[in-house]
């Protein structure tokens, strides 16, 4: 565990930017357990959460977590659409790592009702359909976040709604898409982190 990290005071890092900046030069050159660890001591199991797909690479990042607590919260969105060899992952991961805090969040089921009555809108609309499985319960998190007074990122008060590497990250402008910001101009729009196929 990098030293500094160890002698440092809790205070919320939410309410005290010089924290966030002292956690940021203690954590830079952390190993990923060492930064969730920071992040438990820091704020406590009740305001930390990870959100997981249970996706082809996810089996990695959920066991660093679970060696340091396998008691965190784990968020998995359910769109209703997902392979029972996903959803039998998941449940193979949580057995196997001893994950006692995974939490599915599912679209309701009025709105798919209303607007995916005949289970044809991934045909039809995959955009729409996108929208009610996965963004709009993730949009939930708002609600997370109030209800646990989580901390938001620094730079979303100043324009950021995505964030990334700093060359590559600008402010968003009112209406557009949250990840307009990343890689302005090009036609790029995802790093490629969840494509890389392993060797």
């Amino acid at each position: 565990m990098n030293a500094l990290a160890h002698q440092l005071p809790l205070r919320p890092a939410a309410t005290d930017p010089s924290r966030a900046e002292e956690l940021d030069r203690a954590l830079r050159h952390a190993s990923p357990s060492e930064i969730i660890s920071a992040a438990l001591r820091e704020v406590g199991r009740d305001k930390l959460a990870l959100v997981s797909s249970f996706g082809t690479e996810s089996a990695a990042l959920l066991k660093v977590m679970a060696d340091v607590d396998p008691a965190i919260p784990v968020i998995f969105l359910d769109t209703g659409w997902l392979f029972e060899e996903t959803l039998a992952y998941r449940d193979t991961l949580i057995a196997k790592l001893g994950l006692t805090g995974v939490r599915s969040i599912k679209p309701l089921d009025e709105t798919l009702s209303r607007e995916d009555p005949e289970s044809d809108l991934w045909f039809r609309d995959p955009d729409a359909c996108c929208r009610i499985r996965k963004v709009e319960p993730l949009e939930q998190i708002e609600t997370i976040y109030q209800s646990a007074n989580l901390p938001p990122h620094p730079l979303v008060a100043s324009g950021f709604l995505s964030v990334g590497c700093m060359p590559c990250t600008s402010r968003t402008a009112t209406g557009e898409d949250s990840r307009a910001g990343r890689w302005r101009g090009r036609d790029k729009t995802e790093c490629g982190i969840h494509t890389i196929k392993a060797s």
